[in-house]
């Protein structure tokens, strides 16, 4: 069954309903939970990025570490929750996590459609966190906090990532990852 999206007028009320394919081949408002996993260990600190499945909207883009819809009527802490289990496989409660603030943005890409309202969270752990991945997560890969802010706030080209597999360490460039503008200054400015 296709997911029942709320959708929102300017004023961010709630106007009606629809599927997750109406909503974006229309360009319609609707609300997403997104968690940014950060690492603030004796290695130093991290944040955390998922790279996106295949066959997902922005394919094997490197991504915030949990995104995901809010269906029709589910709550937004609920979403966060169910969402951060599906896609990392952690056990989280609402208590740990950090409500960073809202953001009202439109990424769309194409005939991708993308407005949303952004309920944005983050979790802090103080040692490496393992994750189980879900299908829509290809890996995991995380990415020292300072590469990530000259990255995204900076404008430096590229940085390394870190693969959670094995270690190993891979340059990407800007290209390689979703954009995701104010939202990155966001967080970057709160773990700073």
């Amino acid at each position: 069954m296709e997911e029942i999206l709320d959708i929102f007028n300017d004023k961010l009320e709630i106007i009606g309903q629809d599927t997750r394919k109406n909503v974006h081949r229309k360009g319609l408002l609707h609300q997403v939970v997104h968690c940014w996993a950060i690492e603030d260990s004796k290695d130093g600190r991290f944040v955390y990025m998922q790279q996106r499945a295949e066959f997902k909207d922005f394919p094997l883009l490197f991504d915030i570490t949990v995104g995901g819809h809010i269906d029709s009527g589910e709550n937004i802490e609920n979403a966060m929750i169910r969402e951060i289990k599906e896609e990392i496989g952690l056990d989280l409660k609402i208590e740990d996590l950090k409500y960073e603030g809202t953001q009202v943005r439109d990424t769309s890409s194409g005939d991708f459609l993308d407005k949303e309202i952004c309920r944005i969270f983050t979790y802090t752990s103080d040692k490496p966190i393992k994750f189980d991945i879900g299908v829509e997560v290809k890996k995991m890969v995380k990415v020292r906090e300072q590469e990530f802010i000259d990255v995204f706030l900076n404008g430096k080209e590229g940085l390394n990532i870190i693969n959670l597999d094995d270690n190993s360490e891979e340059y990407k460039t800007k290209k390689d990852f979703c954009n995701f503008g104010r939202e990155y200054e966001q967080i970057i400015n709160n773990i700073k």
